[in-house]
């Protein structure tokens, strides 16, 4: 199969797990057309984004590790890591996405009785950035034809500021093409 054929069939199961799930929440109190034409639409199609793609980080005295890369439109960089062993540099961002979310569970009187609920401690953990840069304060610069770096310089506040003015973090990045990495660069200095 060829990746986009993957992609459609994974597309295709989500879609279907998302509309018997919607069936079986709703049909227990509606009739089963009342939400016939509800649509489930992924968080990576929303405007407030504006690229996302799934690269490597490493960050000072750690491993390269997988994540999803955002940047919104409000000038963030989120890097949510994915520790799943099937997600590469190759993984389309919806599919890396589908990895993040959390399992959810059916509320019906079974799980009722046994206890199981979406919202028990760390359920959305996942969901949450790994590393997380205000891209005004941050710098990128090509560290070769596919990878860069992401330095952000943060005035301290508090105690720490009797320490240093200023603290930095840097973040390397990888992408898997040249052209990925000359994206990002253009998109990040602009």
């Amino acid at each position: 199969m060829t990746r986009k054929e993957i992609e459609k069939a994974v597309q295709r199961i989500v879609d279907e797990r998302v509309k018997n799930s919607k069936r079986d929440l709703f049909c227990l109190r509606f009739g089963e057309d009342d939400f016939a034409d509800f649509n489930l639409e992924s968080p990576l199609a929303s405007d407030l984004l504006s690229k996302t793609k799934v690269v490597r980080r490493k960050t000072h005295g750690a491993d390269w590790s997988v994540c999803l890369a955002v940047m919104t439109a409000d000038s963030y960089f989120h890097l949510f890591e994915i520790k799943s062993p099937n997600v590469t540099m190759a993984t389309t961002p919806e599919v890396a996405f589908t990895m993040l979310a959390p399992r959810l569970i059916i509320p019906n009187g079974d799980n009722q009785m046994l206890g199981k609920t979406n919202f028990g401690k760390g359920w959305g953990d996942p969901l949450t950035p790994t590393e997380s840069l205000i891209l005004s304060k941050c710098k990128a610069k090509r560290l070769n034809d596919v990878s860069f770096e992401m330095t952000e310089s943060i005035t301290t506040t508090g105690a720490s500021k009797f320490m240093s003015k200023s603290s930095r973090r840097k973040i390397m990045i990888e992408t898997q093409t040249k052209e990925d990495t000359d994206d990002w660069i253009q998109i990040l200095t602009a």
